[in-house]
């Protein structure tokens, strides 16, 4: 699971939710606060998040964000 957090999350979730970015596909989980949830059909998320494509594409259509991209447990 993929966490994105920053301001105006609910811009970032109708974004990434059911978007493919760079062969990966996301769906929304769940949000809390400013964080919110993605599952992907990445089987290594670990490489994904390394690899930085979502956080790049965000950066590109929200680019005076500062928003945080992780993997989650």
């Amino acid at each position: 699971m993929i966490s994105i957090s920053g301001p105006h999350i609910d811009d970032i979730v109708a974004y990434v939710d059911g978007n493919t970015i760079d062969g990966v596909t996301y769906k929304y989980v769940s949000k809390m606060g400013i964080k919110a949830l993605f599952e992907t059909d990445c089987e290594d998320e670990d490489a994904l998040v390394e690899k930085k494509a979502l956080k790049k594409d965000l950066k590109a259509q929200f680019p005076a964000l500062m928003l945080y991209v992780q993997k989650e447990g």
